[in-house]
């Protein structure tokens, strides 16, 4: 039998954290919503949602580290509205948890840094691009210092014409682009294939 748990505010805003990524570390809730203090403390609490049935917890492996990632269960995402909830990313594919974590890192380091004051994820991106909006399809559209933003997480394996129709998919979107690199490489090697599209900015951001 699970463990009964009832939700407090913090785990509700937890719960709104994961939904809208799909699905975030322990290491990012910890620096998000317990700043100050222990790591075990987030895990802990983690720990007795997952068992709960609150949040669906694995492994993932990044750069040779193994880090604890969550993904909203049944019972958090029945807790908010049908409206909210199709904002949410419930079903994350085990594909694409990397690129879903690294796109949540961004997050954090744009949000230390400027206004964030909202943020659809790819899969929402996607949709809307169906039906008919001139989004492009980004990694996600974040409002970001009050203006509509795409997202795009940089692939090494956009290379050559891979990488230049991605460049002109976006540059020609027509809404602003910032695109995240993990490198001073790739930062050079963006910026030249992006050099005649103004929309776009490449910016380096250490994961």
């Amino acid at each position: 039998m699970k463990p009964q748990i009832h939700p407090t505010a913090r785990d509700l805003a937890i719960f709104r954290h994961i939904g809208e990524r799909g699905v975030s570390s322990t290491t990012a809730i910890h620096r998000a919503f317990w700043a100050g203090r222990q790591i075990e403390t987030a895990q802990d609490r983690l720990d007795r949602l997952a068992r709960a049935g609150y949040l669906k917890h694995q492994v993932v492996v990044l750069r040779g580290q193994a880090h604890h990632v969550y993904a909203l269960g049944r019972k958090a995402a029945a807790l908010f509205s049908e409206a909210e909830r199709r904002g949410f990313l419930l079903k994350p594919a085990p594909g694409e948890l990397v690129h879903l974590l690294r796109t949540g890192a961004v997050l954090d380091h744009l949000r230390a840094t400027r206004q964030v004051s909202g943020f659809l994820h790819e899969h929402g991106v996607r949709s809307a691009v169906r039906r008919g909006a001139r989004q492009g399809l980004a990694d996600g559209l974040v409002i970001l210092d009050g203006a509509p933003v795409l997202l795009e997480i940089d692939s090494e394996h956009y290379t050559g014409q891979r990488l230049s129709r991605k460049v002109a998919e976006l540059g020609n979107a027509g809404r602003p682009v910032l695109w995240a690199v993990a490198s001073q490489a790739r930062l050079e090697t963006v910026r030249l294939a992006a050099q005649g599209y103004p929309s776009i900015q490449v910016a380096h951001f250490d994961e």
